[in-house]
């Protein structure tokens, strides 16, 4: 709807007040985003790597572990959909 307020603005031949509108709602959507992240879940003798702008989490074990739980979590509304996984000694 934001993209389609822009383009009726801009066949108006007033494409600047269309495009303000738009950023403004882009960073209004931002904040809304930022106060659901989830904060980095930890793994022990492991490490985690956020994608997609911290929304999923990958869960790796250090060599000589192997992981016990889920490889990935989706960050959904500010918490994980799975718990962390733990890294056991082989």
């Amino acid at each position: 709807m934001v993209l389609e307020e822009y383009f009726s603005s801009w066949k108006g031949g007033n494409w600047n007040r269309g495009l303000e509108r738009v950023l403004k709602n882009l960073i209004e959507d931002e904040k809304e985003y930022r106060s659901e992240f989830c904060e980095e879940p930890r793994l022990l003798n492991g490490r985690v790597r956020l994608r997609v702008g911290g929304t999923i989490a990958k869960f790796n074990c250090r060599q000589g572990y192997y992981l016990w739980g889920a490889k990935y979590a989706t960050c959904i509304l500010g918490r994980w959909d799975v718990e962390a996984p733990i890294c056991i000694r082989e």
